[in-house]
C-alpha cells in the first residue's frame, strides 16, 4: 500500500528528527489524568498518533507509532489477550490505553498481565478524559516541535546567507552546515577528490569520494541520497557541466525535509559565492590589463595580494580562436573552485595567462581545462618566485608553444628536455642540428669519455663533485675530460660550448 509506505516514512522522519511525543510525556500532562498500570519499562517509546479501535484485529490499520485506545467494547476472551498484545507489539503500537468507561471501573488484572508479557505500557484513561484530547495534545506537541525547527533553521539559513556576503568562505559556510546538521559536510571535485571538508567528516565522505567517479551526473543543486552504511548522506551538484563540484553532508539520522531545504540552501550559496569570484567585469578586465602593461605582472600580483615570499604557479592557455567572455568566465570558474588565491589576465585574445599561489590548495589539475574547452592549449611553469614571475611567463610560453608543436593539451616546463626548450624557442632546425652533434660526439668519444664529459657538465663545472659521483679520482677524470677535448674538438672552459655539449648530451 504505497499511501501507508509514505506516511511511515514521514512518521519516521519525525521520530528521528526529535520531533516526537513519549508515552511518559502523555503520563506527565496532568489535564489528562492519565496512569500507568502495566508495562513501565517502555514509557519511552514513540507515539506519533493516537487511535481508538474495537475491532478484533486492527493491525492491519495500524502504521506504527500508536497509541491504540479501546474500551473492550465487545469483552475479549481473557485467552486471546497474549495473541492481542503480541501482535500489536509487532506492528509497532506504542502504548494501549484502556477506556473505564464510567467511574470507578478499573482495567482488568488479565490486561495488565498480557501488557507486561508483550512489553507494552498499558495506560488507564478514565472516564473524564475526552479521546480527543490525547490527539490534541500529540498533534499540538508535534506542531511546536515543527515550528522550533523552522524557526532554527531560518536562523541558520539567515546566517549562512551572511557568512555569503561576507565572502568568508567555502569553508566556513560548510561548517556552519554541518553545525547545524549535527553532522559533516564536504565539497568534492567531478572525479571525488575533496576539495574542502570539516573536521567531523570521516568515512562517509571518503566513501561517497570513491564512489563519485562511478555516479551518474545529478541535475544542478537537485540532492541525491546516498548509500553509506551507518549513515544517511546527500549529493548536491553546484552547478551544470561535466566539471561541476558537489557538497556532500552526512549523519547517522535521517534528515528531515526542513533539513534538506536548508541544504539546499547552503548548496545554492556556495554555488552563487564561486560564481560571484568569478564575475569579472569587462572594465576590471582591461584595467587588469593596464596595470600589467604599466607596471609589470608583480604589480598585479599585489594587486591581488600575492604573498611576497610565496610561489607563484604560472598558466599560459592559448586557443585556436579569440576566448569569448563566456569562455573566459568558464576557465577563470574552475581555476577559482580548485585555488586558494588567483588572478588572470588576458593580453593578447587568444591568451589567457593564470597566476596561482602555490601551497596549500595550489595544486590545479591543469589538463582540466581542456575539458572544459577542447580548443586550448596549457603550457604551465610552477614554483615561480614572484620577482621573476616574467621568467615564469616566459617558460610557461615555452611549455605552451612546445605542446602544440606536439599535440599535446597540456605540457609543464618542468617535464621539457634542453632540445624540447630550443625547439620551441627558434625552431625545428635548432634541434636537428642538436641532435647531429650529439651523434657526432658518440661516434667520437668512448662511453667513459661521454660520461666524463656529461658529469662535468651536470655538476657546473666541479671536478671534485663529478669525480665524486663518477666513483674516480679527480685526476682520473681531468686526464678523461682532456681526451675527450682533443678528440671531439671543443673546449670546456668555453661558456658557449659547454653551453652547447650540455643541450646536446642531456637529451
Amino acid at each position: 500500500m504505497p499511501k501507508i509506505t509514505a506516511l511511515s516514512m514521514v512518521f519516521q522522519e519525525i521520530e528521528e528528527a526529535g520531533m516526537a511525543v513519549t508515552v511518559a510525556d502523555l503520563l506527565n500532562q496532568t489535564g489528562l489524568s492519565l496512569r500507568c498500570v502495566a508495562g513501565h519499562t517502555a514509557l519511552g517509546n514513540v507515539i506519533r498518533w493516537v487511535h481508538v479501535s474495537e475491532v478484533g484485529d486492527p493491525t492491519p490499520w495500524l502504521l506504527g507509532g500508536e497509541m491504540l485506545i479501546t474500551t473492550n467494547l465487545y469483552g475479549r476472551e481473557e485467552s486471546t489477550l497474549d495473541d492481542y498484545f503480541g501482535s500489536l507489539k509487532s506492528s509497532g503500537v506504542a502504548a494501549v490505553g484502556y477506556g473505564t468507561g464510567w467511574p470507578g471501573k478499573d482495567v482488568p488484572q488479565a490486561w495488565r498481565t498480557a501488557a507486561i508479557k508483550a512489553g507494552l505500557p498499558l495506560l488507564e484513561v478514565p472516564f473524564e478524559t475526552p479521546y480527543i484530547a490525547l490527539s490534541e495534545f500529540v498533534a499540538a506537541r508535534l506542531a511546536e516541535e515543527r515550528e522550533r525547527e523552522f524557526e532554527s533553521t531560518l536562523a541558520a539559513q539567515a546566517e549562512l546567507a551572511a557568512s555569503a556576503l561576507r565572502d568568508l568562505g567555502e569553508a566556513e559556510i560548510i561548517g556552519r552546515l554541518a553545525q547545524q546538521l549535527h553532522g559533516w559536510a564536504g565539497i568534492l571535485d567531478s572525479d571525488g577528490k575533496v576539495v574542502q571538508k570539516t573536521d567531523s567528516a570521516g568515512p562517509g565522505l571518503r566513501a561517497i569520494s570513491e564512489a563519485m567517479p562511478r555516479r551518474t551526473p545529478l541535475s544542478p543543486l537537485s540532492a541525491s541520497t546516498i548509500a553509506v552504511p551507518g549513515m544517511e548522506a546527500m549529493l548536491i551538484p553546484l552547478g551544470v557541466g561535466p566539471e561541476s563540484r558537489h557538497l556532500a553532508v552526512g549523519r547517522s539520522q535521517r534528515f528531515s525535509p526542513l533539513e534538506r531545504i536548508f541544504t539546499s540552501t547552503a548548496a545554492s550559496l556556495i554555488a552563487l559565492s564561486a560564481s560571484h569570484r568569478t564575475q569579472v567585469s569587462a572594465p576590471e578586465r582591461r584595467a587588469r590589463v593596464m596595470v600589467a602593461q604599466a607596471h609589470g605582472y608583480g604589480a598585479l600580483l599585489d594587486l591581488y595580494s600575492f604573498p611576497e615570499q610565496a610561489p607563484v604557479n604560472v598558466a599560459l592557455v592559448t586557443a585556436s580562436h579569440d576566448f569569448s567572455e563566456a569562455e573566459l568566465l568558464a576557465l577563470e570558474q574552475y581555476v577559482s573552485t580548485q585555488a586558494a588565491r588567483y588572478t588572470s589576465v588576458s593580453m593578447f585574445p587568444d591568451q589567457l595567462l593564470i597566476f596561482v599561489q602555490a601551497g596549500e590548495r595550489g595544486t590545479v589539475p591543469w589538463e582540466r581545462l581542456h575539458r572544459i574547452n577542447p580548443a586550448t592549449t596549457v603550457g604551465i611553469c610552477r614554483d615561480v618566485s614572484p620577482k621573476d614571475i616574467d621568467s615564469g611567463i616566459l617558460n610557461a610560453t615555452t611549455a605552451a608553444r612546445r605542446a602544440a608543436a606536439l599535440g599535446e593539451n597540456t605540457l609543464d616546463y618542468g617535464m621539457l628536455g634542453g632540445q624540447d626548450k630550443l625547439v620551441s624557442m627558434f625552431g625545428a632546425e635548432t634541434r636537428s642540428e642538436l641532435s647531429a652533434y650529439a651523434q657526432r660526439l658518440r661516434n667520437k668519444l668512448e662511453s667513459e669519455g661521454l660520461e666524463a664529459v656529461t658529469q662535468y657538465l651536470a655538476h657546473n663545472g666541479s671536478l671534485e663533485a663529478a669525480a665524486s659521483a663518477l666513483g674516480v679520482h679527480r685526476q682520473t677524470l681531468r686526464s678523461r675530460l682532456q681526451r675527450a677535448e682533443r678528440k671531439a674538438g671543443f673546449n670546456l672552459a668555453s661558456p658557449d660550448d659547454r653551453s652547447v655539449l650540455w643541450l646536446a648530451l642531456r637529451d
